[in-house]
């Protein structure tokens, strides 16, 4: 194997760095770049390949919709059958939400399971139909999620800021009013993207346990996704944020095709070495 754990813990013994069960943020990208040293042109190919498929799945999705709506505003017309506005349009922007969603199951896969021995071929290997249904299912509540944050925390805090600006535009406002309208806008934006960030890591982790697990039901893997990082969702938030010089570099100097591969990499790592301490706590129960 190209990397080995055992000398990575080692390494941190040796510097005294440990975070509970889990290897710091330099320990994981180290395992990552010893993963890429032996197929990080494989893993360029994956992420290219994903990349280019999503692009062309999600603008077929939207030139659908599209469609859908023009027909349904302007209504019939000799060459589109009235079925097409209630069957095929519908079905045709569900099946690219399904395939898309079938490709980022594969895409974080490869990753998870890349050893260093990996071919980009191994990215067509679909998952089975019971799986992406799981998957999907849980990618929609996922979103359902997310959105009642959204409706919860920083809808209030757009609404205050805007009524606000209003009231300043309009005739001012007296100094104690002022000092209370900014203690409830900062209020409300901190607990929007505190509540915000650990939504968004919350959902980090289901298409990996979903392809860990085979044979695990929906309930069982939307709560294994949803606790999968308790304690760490805030962890995940800065080695994400870590990756901002790469992304900086991406646009000026470094291929986005090198770069990507490797934050993705470090994310599976971090994803696996948490699967391996969830499995570890279950049977310890």
């Amino acid at each position: 194997m190209p990397y080995d754990i055992f000398i990575i813990i080692k390494l941190l013994k040796m510097h005294k760095i440990i975070y509970g069960d889990l290897m710091k943020r330099a320990a994981f990208k180290l395992a990552a770049r010893n993963i890429l040293c032996s197929n990080n042109g494989q893993a360029a190919a994956v992420w290219l390949i994903y990349a280019f498929l999503r692009t062309a799945l999600l603008a077929a999705v939207l030139f659908n919709i599209r469609c859908m709506l023009f027909v349904n505003k302007y209504g019939e017309n000799r060459y589109i059958p009235k079925y097409a506005y209630y069957i095929i349009f519908p079905l045709s922007i569900f099946a690219g939400l399904w395939i898309m969603n079938s490709l980022r199951l594969n895409f974080h896969r490869w990753f998870l399971f890349n050893d260093g021995r990996q071919n980009f071929r191994s990215f067509f290997k679909t998952a089975c139909l019971k799986t992406q249904f799981k998957v999907f299912t849980v990618h929609v509540l996922f979103l359902l999620y997310r959105f009642f944050c959204f409706l919860f925390f920083l809808l209030p805090f757009s609404v205050a800021a805007a009524g606000f600006l209003y009231v300043l535009q309009g005739r001012g406002i007296a100094k104690a009013a002022f000092a209370v309208y900014m203690v409830l806008i900062v209020f409300l934006l901190l607990s929007g993207l505190y509540f915000s960030t650990v939504s968004m890591q919350k959902a980090a982790l289901y298409d990996e346990t979903a392809v860990s697990e085979k044979n695990i039901t929906v309930t069982a893997l939307l709560k294994k996704s949803f606790h999968g990082f308790d304690g760490n969702c805030f962890f995940l938030a800065k080695l994400r944020l870590s990756f901002f010089g790469w992304l900086v570099l991406c646009i000026l100097i470094a291929p986005i095709f090198f770069t990507a591969p490797y934050y993705m990499q470090t994310l599976a790592v971090f994803k696996m070495q948490s699967l391996k301490n969830q499995a570890l706590l279950h049977r310890n129960i």
